[in-house]
């Protein structure tokens, strides 16, 4: 899928997406996440991670939008849900 966020083109497909989060532990979710292969990712982290950019550069609203165009089902959980 082709996107833009600021101001850079992007064409990720959820392969690209599963690849580039390989190795890397996931950071504590707040309110949005993604699974990938059975764990919970805040959303900023794995745009971030696959795009490159710094997650101050975007916001979760555009991460959850760009992410569910993908392919993904972005899902809300509480942050009690990553203590367990």
């Amino acid at each position: 899928m082709d996107f833009t966020l600021l101001g850079r083109k992007f064409s990720l497909i959820p392969e690209d997406i599963l690849k580039s989060m390989r190795g890397i532990q996931p950071e504590i979710v707040r309110t949005h996440a993604v699974e990938l292969d059975g764990k919970l990712y805040p959303v900023k982290q794995v745009l971030s991670v696959a795009t490159g950019l710094a997650k101050a550069d975007f916001n979760s609203h555009q991460a959850r939008q760009v992410l569910r165009r993908i392919g993904f089902q972005v899902v809300v959980v509480s942050e009690t849900a990553n203590k367990y």
